[in-house]
């Protein structure tokens, strides 16, 4: 009975619907600016972008040069940058996605992958998956190979080995890399590698052994009940350690020692530099001190680790957390009290802009690689940004569900709902963002926009002196100091007025137009 009610009181909106279409049809073959509210405009983004809205926040283009965005939400999006021959689509995200850079080019199906390294020859190397049955493509030296798991075949370039063959999974599997071979009966029962100073042998869990040639070896029984290993490297480094698990265990080297109680839950590690570290018991009391890397937890109400250019902290895990990276390039600040609260400031070189773009962003770069976030590669502080000449470039505040705020240098964007937690991602700007935009503010230079119901009230004004307001279907106006014009709309011409320059145009029931000229 109540899912009857409320079909009823939503079938209105079923003869509307064609209607819309239609007039966003017709408003599209228009030219120049229009504002029809939720139904179709055309106009431009507060930093000059060329922009097409119609049936609310569903269809939406853009174009800017050689870069294009093109969007039916949620169902799909291009977004293109043609001087860098960069393509990339969604379809229906997260179900299907395609991305295309200067002829490398990688689409997904749900569990589906497909990987071309140059589409501009035929006969290339390539990769296809349809994750974790069907495994094919040909390698970067040519060799074409296939695998069924788990009945057979061959994979090559695959988590990290140069190739995988496998029959019967997990009966007999063989793996290598480099000159390391590594084969599997049973997996992961009875295994035994070698090659490259690497000797490797395990019948899990009764026993197993492993060297490099005189640097280390290591050993276990009945494991996890007894692991030993000993280390003899160039440095001078020598010594081993043993666990005797679950009662204890004891490491020693030349400069450094360890102890361990009940392992994981107590263990005290130091060395000769004064570095000290322990666990007492893991994971609620953690701490290091005395070298790079400094640490001390009292889980879960609060933890913090610092290394250079590095810093996190948690409080209530894992609901609070922090962060702090120092770069050469920029300084990031992170706070986050999850779902409720994101905080984020950049701080940059003076002048260094990167100005937030009507294009919806390429969030994922090809040629963007995780390590370049890596704590491992953190500058030292010595080289870290001047701060006698740096300047906040970037800000971000999210109360989530309500409202967001952004900021890129001279670019401001107030938005309000905003229902991803935690920071936008790329996809969901491209794709649902404008879905649940009841309200936006958006300012770049001197421009601003403000959009409330995806154009049933809008006003913006460009650096030119050019402004508008809407209020969809009563009431528009714009003016231009540029060219000195002005002109209002009552009921979308049931009356108007334009003025250009001393020439005066009315309009009566929309179709009756009467002009004055006081030239002279």
């Amino acid at each position: 009975m109540t899912t009857t009610r409320h079909t009823g009181r939503s079938a209105w909106l079923l003869p509307i619907l064609p209607v819309l279409c239609v007039l966003a049809t017709s408003c599209a073959s228009l030219r120049g600016p229009f504002d029809a509210g939720f139904v179709a405009s055309r106009d431009r983004t507060p930093d000059g972008t060329a922009r097409f809205r119609s049936i609310g926040p569903i269809f939406e283009t853009q174009v800017d040069g050689g870069r294009t965005f093109a969007a039916a939400h949620p169902f799909y999006s291009r977004v293109a940058d043609e001087a860098n021959q960069r393509v990339l689509q969604d379809f229906l995200w997260p179900v299907a996605m395609f991305k295309d850079f200067r002829g490398e080019t990688y689409w997904r199906v749900l569990l589906a992958f497909g990987h071309d390294f140059d589409n501009t020859q035929s006969g290339s190397r390539f990769r296809f998956i349809i994750f974790p049955f069907v495994y094919a493509g040909k390698d970067i030296h040519g060799e074409r190979y296939f695998a069924l798991f788990p009945v057979g075949g061959k994979v090559n370039e695959f988590l990290g080995r140069d190739t995988i063959r496998f029959a019967l999974f997990p009966l007999w599997m063989y793996s290598a890399i480099n000159d390391v071979k590594t084969t599997d009966v049973l997996w992961p029962f009875i295994s035994w590698t070698s090659g490259h100073d690497v000797s490797r042998f395990r019948v899990f869990p009764l026993y197993g052994q492993s060297r490099k040639d005189d640097l280390w070896s290591k050993r276990f029984v009945l494991w996890p009940i007894w692991t030993s290993a000993r280390y003899s490297y160039p440095d001078g480094q020598t010594g081993g350690g043993f666990v005797l698990w679950p009662l204890f265990g004891h490491a020693k080297l030349t400069d450094q020692e360890s102890w361990m109680f009940l392992p994981p839950f107590f263990r005290w590690s130091w060395n000769d530099k004064g570095y000290r570290s322990g666990n007492s018991p893991w994971p609620f009391f953690q701490y290091s001190y005395g070298g790079k890397d400094k640490k001390l937890y009292l889980w879960p109400l609060w933890g913090a680790r610092s290394t250079e250019g590095f810093r996190s902290s948690f409080f209530l895990w894992p609901l609070g957390s922090t962060l702090d990276l120092d770069r050469m390039e920029y300084k990031l600040h992170q706070f986050s009290l999850f779902p409720l609260v994101f905080y984020e400031t950049k701080t940059g070189k003076a002048g260094d802009r990167r100005q937030e773009s009507g294009i919806k962003d390429l969030e994922e770069d090809w040629a963007k690689t995780t390590s370049a976030d890596s704590v491992s590669n953190a500058p030292s502080l010595q080289h870290s940004l001047d701060s006698t000449n740096s300047v906040v470039t970037g800000r971000y505040f999210k109360l989530w569900p309500l409202v967001s705020y952004l900021r890129e240098d001279d670019a401001m964007r107030i938005r309000l709902l905003d229902l991803w937690p935690g920071k936008q991602l790329g996809a969901i700007e491209r794709n649902f963002a404008p879905l649940w935009t009841i309200y936006s503010h958006v300012r770049v230079d001197g421009a601003s926009e403000d959009e409330l119901l995806w154009g049933l009230f809008r006003r913006s004004n460009d650096s030119k002196g050019r402004r508008h307001f809407s209020l969809f279907p009563l009431f528009s106006s714009d003016r231009s100091v540029e060219d000195d014009s002005r002109k209002w709309s009552f009921l979308m011409g049931l009356t108007g007025y334009k003025r250009e320059g001393l020439r005066k145009t009315y309009r009566v029931l929309y179709f009756f137009k009467f002009s004055t000229n006081q030239e002279k």
